[in-house]
């Protein structure tokens, strides 16, 4: 699972809005300006990205990485002749003729290049440091403050040794060129270096195999992209009004519904159907802040055990990393646990109220004894078994056969939270952690890699401070350093992040989906009408929890 931009996630929004208005058919008059205004920005983003390179680098095959199906066109000569948009998310990605092509056609790039928020320089690792113009192009865009992000596409497998060599070369020769032009501040922090592989990300995507897209560098790539992204969007003023717009409709949307002329029960049922919603919203709120937080922790850790040059490296990346998955898989437990008590005593309020309201008999115990064979034992001795299956094909029934098939349900429900809780044990999260352990260790070699390089860099640094006369070099030697120091923390961060993220958020699905199922069992209780209200408040609530 990749992390969204806020702006992604607020079109994404917007789109589910759009359908539920659609399909229910509410609100339409209310929803057409804002449908304007989204549907406007649409078309004429803020924000446009663009790629850039030589026609040999593989640019269209990473377009079409991006995109995830084949778009642009792929050749092994230049075809670019003018600026081509693609749609990627919520914004625009340009394709441009690269840095050889025609005098005519290079100026169309050169004009839109001024145009773009972000470039994305794309090289073939082959050559790229004899490749003067090559870098010249890339000065050029950072003397013009534009953020660009240099990558490298492997058509040939590129080790990680020889892609921190190849760094070193690359950043150095970015240097010298910068000193030519007067510029002696550290300017490597503003280009990061990635690596991808264009073909193996498309045909991840095309074929749905999320393995070769990981393998392949994109997602690492897309994540400190969709960062960036955040960060001019947190200062956009537009993009903040148009959340404003939504959520007002939202809300406004959840008032008409709850303030209809439904049943008392209908409405209980569907204060506890927003709750599940907006607790599993929540929890995944939660549980992504602490998975970031550990994931900065490490980023720091790792910068802090190479600068010292620890010769246990590999041990304390294990050892920590072992430590911190416990920590997160102990809290990802507690939340669980305060998830499953806070639905129980919603369902005991629930229960409470029914004979309050006379839609039950105060002695009315309708408890279930067995389930079917995907449902855990539960027994409660001394009461009448009740057939599910039958439950689910009643509807349009009398109020008090109504409560009583809900109180059914709801039970169920709440014997079924300390049943499930009992697979995010200790068992569980031991496979979890081994399996992100295993899937980090070729992020672990790499640093390995790294650190081994850095040491022997080190001595270099210890060599050159002995020598005043090369200050310059030092400084710029230093600042190659401490970048190469950077990309290891942030490749451990990252892919600590998206292992641990991916993992968590299934064992959330799989937690809630159990108690999904149970109120689309008590949903089948009501009219149609009523289902339909439900069913919109249910989803206009989840909205609304996942803009705030």
């Amino acid at each position: 699972m990749m992390i969204t931009s806020a702006q992604q996630e607020l079109f994404h929004a917007y789109e589910q809005t759009k359908s539920l208005v659609s399909e229910y058919a509410f609100r339409k008059p209310n929803f057409e300006e804002i449908e304007k205004r989204f549907e406007d920005k649409k078309q004429n983003p803020d924000l446009s990205i663009m790629v850039y390179g030589v026609y040999n680098a593989g640019k269209s095959t990473f377009i079409n990485a991006l995109i995830g199906e084949e778009l642009a066109a792929m050749d092994d000569v230049p075809l670019t002749a003018s600026v081509t948009a693609y749609p990627y998310k919520n914004y625009q990605i340009l394709d441009t003729p690269g840095i050889d092509a025609p005098i005519e056609h290079e100026e169309i790039a050169d004009e839109q290049l001024l145009k773009s928020d972000v470039v994305l320089f794309v090289v073939n690792p082959s050559g790229i440091v004899e490749e003067q113009a090559t870098l010249e192009k890339l000065m050029d865009l950072f003397e013009n403050r534009k953020k660009v992000f240099l990558i490298f596409n492997e058509k040939n497998e590129l080790s990680e040794s020889d892609f921190a060599l190849l760094k070193e070369q690359t950043r150095t020769t970015l240097q010298n060129l910068a000193a030519k032009r007067g510029l002696t501040q550290e300017i490597l922090g503003d280009i990061p270096i990635f690596k991808v592989n264009a073909k193996r990300a498309l045909l991840g995507k095309i074929k749905q195999k999320e393995g070769l897209v990981n393998a392949s560098g994109l997602n690492e790539l897309e994540l400190n992209l969709n960062r960036f992204i955040d960060e001019v969007i947190a200062k956009n003023e537009i993009y903040h009004a148009l959340k404003e717009n939504l959520l007002s409709f939202i809300n406004d949307g959840i008032s008409d519904l709850s303030a209809n002329d439904a049943g008392e029960l209908k409405k209980l049922y569907d204060r506890l159907a927003r709750e599940i919603a907006a607790g599993k919203i929540d929890l995944r709120k939660d549980v992504k802040r602490d998975i970031k937080g550990a994931a900065d922790e490490l980023k720091q850790n790792v910068q802090t055990w190479l600068f010292e040059g620890a010769e246990d490296f590999e041990q304390r990346f294990q050892n920590w990393s072992g430590q911190k998955l416990e920590s997160l898989s102990r809290d990802l437990e507690d939340y669980l646990v305060q998830i499953a008590l806070k639905i129980q005593q919603d369902i005991d309020e629930l229960q409470v109220k029914l004979p309050q309201l006379g839609l039950v008999d105060a002695k009315t115990s309708i408890q279930p004894t067995q389930f079917d064979s995907a449902t855990p034992d539960v027994a409660v001795s001394g009461v009448e078994t009740v057939d599910v299956d039958a439950f689910g094909k009643v509807l349009n029934m009398a109020t008090k056969v109504q409560a009583e098939q809900l109180v059914y349900v709801m039970q169920i429900a709440k014997q079924l939270a300390p049943k499930l809780m009992e697979g995010i044990g200790q068992k569980t999260m031991e496979r979890i952690a081994k399996d992100i352990i295993g899937k980090s260790a070729p992020v672990i070699s790499a640093i390995v890699v790294l650190y081994e390089w850095f040491k022997a860099h080190q001595n270099q640094r210890r060599r050159e401070q002995e020598f005043r006369e090369q200050q310059e070099e030092q400084r710029r030697a230093i600042e190659r350093y401490n970048e190469q120091v950077k990309d290891a923390a942030r490749q451990a961060s990252d892919g600590f992040y998206m292992e641990v993220e991916r993992e968590f958020m299934r064992v959330i699905d799989e937690y809630f989906v159990q108690f999904e199922d149970f109120l689309s069992e008590g949903l089948k209780a009501f009219s149609e009408t009523e289902q339909r209200s439900s069913l919109l408040l249910a989803q206009f609530s989840e909205l609304k929890q996942r803009l705030a």
